[in-house]
């Protein structure tokens, strides 16, 4: 067992390069604002990439090109990173609400053979049912169509295939799965 000490705000493991991907908030001690390449085997840090403004949830293609991660302060958006240049391509908001503002990111997935498309669980800041809808973003662009409003969606998941998605609750009691 190999123990790493370091503030992370989420991990993703890539298992085409064999390495860890982790988010560093604000305000961490070491290397804050950044995503860590970590290799697991010398539990060393290949890289880091600068993306500032407190990342967070972390989504990685299926073909391995494209990291994405939530940031939510002051600039509240989503940052695309191409794995090939560790360079930030695209940076995109997920939607702003009247009542609320700037929509959050609650969860994120990749589509399956679509590294450029992403399924974002939004959520509202400081509202009791802070569900916001699920949107899907082809380059930082959202489709026209978002899922019911109601339908308090905050955890996401693909099946086997990119036709079927699956969706739970964890905020209310009901705890229902969607698909």
């Amino acid at each position: 067992i190999r123990v790493i000490n370091l503030d992370s705000s989420y991990l993703i493991y890539d298992g085409s390069r064999q390495y860890i991907y982790t988010s560093v908030p604000t305000g961490a001690i070491v290397i804050p604002d950044r995503i860590l390449v970590i290799n697991p085997e010398s539990g060393t840090i290949v890289r880091t990439i600068f993306v500032g403004d407190n990342p967070g949830k972390l989504a990685l293609s299926d073909n391995h090109q494209y990291l994405y991660v939530a940031v939510t302060a002051p600039a509240v958006s989503v940052r695309r990173i191409n794995l090939l240049t560790g360079q930030i391509d695209l940076s995109f908001s997920v939607g702003t609400n009247i009542v609320a503002g700037q929509l959050r990111v609650d969860d994120m997935e990749v589509i399956p053979g679509s590294p450029q498309s992403l399924v974002v669980a939004r959520m509202y800041i400081g509202i009791s049912t802070r569900y916001a809808e699920t949107a899907i973003f082809d380059n930082g662009v959202q489709r026209p169509n978002t899922a019911p409003f109601g339908e308090s969606i905050n955890i996401l998941e693909f099946g086997a295939t990119a036709t079927k998605l699956y969706g739970a609750d964890r905020e209310g009691s009901g705890g229902h799965l969607s698909s």
